[in-house]
């Protein structure tokens, strides 16, 4: 009888150690060295939490309610915070029937201003060479046709273009030096 291919026997052969080798333990990664600060939205709550992570490990330090109808759900989705730290964004998906993009302070949490964007807003990015925020404009609801990308003028409170993009874009972000902007459709 002639014995099959060589590659089978390597398969059976793996699979027979991997049965027999002990089960280790992953390890968990050393903490870091430094205290970081994580925002992460409630899209279901309205709310955004901080989230100091650090060598004695992570810890939810303030919750922020957001929006503007405390009656309704709008979706917290995406967060951002511009390149001096003194403001973070957060883009606030449904709406009636648009959605917007708040502005807060960093050092008190304070809600500054809003601005009306295009249908269901998700990720956005601010540029650091122009201070201009932009946010996709995901359309999730809508039929599928092309969306648009919201540029904002954060300084006026003001959306001063809209960019026909393709279908549904989600993700978006600058390039390293804020003269591109890249969406994922």
């Amino acid at each position: 009888m002639v014995p099959g291919p060589p590659s089978a026997l390597v398969g059976v052969a793996l699979a027979l150690a991997c049965s027999v080798a002990p089960a280790r333990a992953s390890e968990a990664p050393d903490p870091p060295a430094r205290t970081y600060y994580v925002y992460a939205a409630a899209e279901s709550d309205d709310e955004v939490a901080i989230v100091r992570y650090g060598p004695n490990g992570a810890e939810v330090v303030d919750t922020i309610a957001v929006g503007s109808f405390p009656a309704e759900v709008e979706g917290p989705h995406g967060l951002n915070v511009d390149p001096d730290g003194r403001y973070w964004y957060v883009s606030i998906a449904h709406g009636f029937p648009y959605g917007s993009v708040h502005k807060y302070e960093t050092e008190t949490n304070a809600w500054v201003a809003d601005v009306r964007l295009g249908l269901f807003p998700a990720t956005l990015d601010v540029s650091p060479s122009t201070g201009l925020l932009y946010a996709v404009n995901f359309n999730l609801h809508g039929p599928l046709e092309p969306s648009s990308i919201s540029v904002v003028e954060v300084a006026t409170k003001t959306e001063v273009a809209r960019v026909e993009t393709g279908i549904r874009p989600h993700g978006g972000r600058l390039s390293a030096d804020g003269s591109s902007f890249f969406s994922v459709n």
